[in-house]
């Protein structure tokens, strides 16, 4: 990986504050045998004595070049020269955001590997997850893959960058407790990174910052509600609670957890969950028979708003081992289906289409070959288009900070 990892997020974010760590991680590599190993003739090569350098090429050109390209040859091209970077960087948010998802698969006994499959190309990439032996994937948030073990890594497939928050969550120090959602976003106005964890069988959660030096604990034992879901957005930290309710925590010392008021809250099921969106803050009600309830938050007339239709969007869902992970994106610019729900079970290579109201609508396919087919392995989404972007919350710390200046 280039020294300027961080910078390849398209500066969403500066350097860290230590003590965490920051260690190089690898991109997406394509695991097809037909593309690898290509070898280029050198002989034929000195008789073409016409050739001009391939760095020479017009830059819309390589523009229009670049556009066809998968994902990890869109990456490999803007390694070749410094002209050709100079197209990646200034088209990737672009490139990125029209690129289908992709299948994440973890086999039960990887330990330093994982695969990503293409369902519009067809590709299968292959990337190394540094130190992931013995870990458990417990989130992915803002393009970061989350591992857990008794500490948290957290690496990017597209950039390659990795971050470590050392030390044992709290208050297990004595065990792995693997959490059941786990959350990373960048903080304001410090510009820190923010690692939040969900850990519903103990009743608590906990989370950290780079500057700091040990988790912070919230238990909501004593409460008559249980959190279901935690995400990021808007620049707050969202719970989704078994009250039906939304709470905003506060990152202050003690940290707090206050309701929001809003009207027509509706009676959710216990299967419940966020929908990371970039539009609304949304939540997913899954009712039996595979039928799914979708509701936005409406934070100018402070109101659930059922939606029955998502236009252009599908959700994309998958229950991995410790996790279920949940989204909305637009299929438009890929091919895929519209107002329909995509999943992805534990341990099937085939995932489901379905309508809201539970009409299944087609199979897939989403680990082909006999090598992917052939081992026992976990599923989930993985959106190109979010490696290059990261959630970002406001520190309320900062704001007792001023006051006690």
């Amino acid at each position: 990986m280039e020294k300027k990892a961080v910078e390849d997020c398209d500066g969403c974010h500066q350097q860290p504050r230590m003590p965490i760590s920051s260690v190089s991680g690898t991109r997406l590599k394509s695991g097809n045998k037909n593309t690898s190993k290509q070898r280029y003739n050198k002989r034929n090569a000195r008789k073409e004595c016409t050739w001009r350098p391939w760095s020479d090429l017009p830059g819309e050109l390589l523009s229009e070049i670049a556009k066809g390209l998968s994902v990890a040859d869109y990456l490999s091209f803007g390694r070749v020269c410094r002209n050709w970077r100079s197209i990646t960087v200034s088209s990737k948010r672009e490139f990125l955001e029209s690129q289908a998802p992709l299948v994440l698969v973890i086999s039960s006994h990887a330990r330093k590997t994982c695969f990503f499959f293409d369902m519009s190309s067809q590709d299968t990439y292959r990337t190394v997850l540094p130190k992931f032996s013995g870990r458990s994937i417990v989130g992915i948030s803002s393009g970061y893959l989350i591992m857990q073990l008794s500490d948290i890594m957290l690496t990017n497939p597209i950039t390659g960058h990795t971050l470590e928050f050392p030390g044992a969550l709290q208050p297990f120090p004595d065990r792995i407790t693997m959490s059941d959602g786990c959350i990373f976003a960048s903080t304001m106005p410090h510009q820190d990174f923010l690692v939040v964890a969900l850990f519903s069988m103990h009743l608590n959660l906990q989370f950290r910052r780079s500057r700091d030096h040990q988790w912070t604990f919230y238990s909501y034992a004593g409460e008559p509600w249980e959190i279901k879901d935690i995400t990021a957005f808007g620049a707050r930290i969202y719970a989704l609670t078994s009250d039906s309710q939304i709470r905003v925590l506060s990152l202050k010392n003690p940290p707090t957890m206050e309701p929001l008021q809003l009207k027509g809250k509706p009676h959710l099921g216990s299967n419940v969950t966020f929908a990371a969106s970039d539009e609304h803050l949304v939540v997913l009600d899954l009712v039996p028979h595979r039928r799914v309830e979708v509701y936005r938050i409406d934070f100018v007339s402070s109101q659930w708003v059922k939606v029955d239709d998502l236009g252009d969007q599908s959700v994309f869902m998958s229950d991995m081992i410790h996790l279920r992970l949940a989204s909305l994106h637009t299929t438009a610019s890929w091919g895929g289906r519209r107002n329909c729900v995509y999943y992805l079970g534990p341990w099937s290579a085939k995932g489901t289409v379905f309508t809201l109201e539970g009409d299944l609508v087609e199979n897939i396919s989403v680990a082909p070959g006999d090598r992917l087919r052939s081992i026992r392995a976990s599923y989930g989404w993985y959106f190109p288009r979010d490696s290059h972007k990261m959630n970002s919350v406001w520190d309320d710390q900062f704001d007792d900070d001023l006051t006690n200046a």
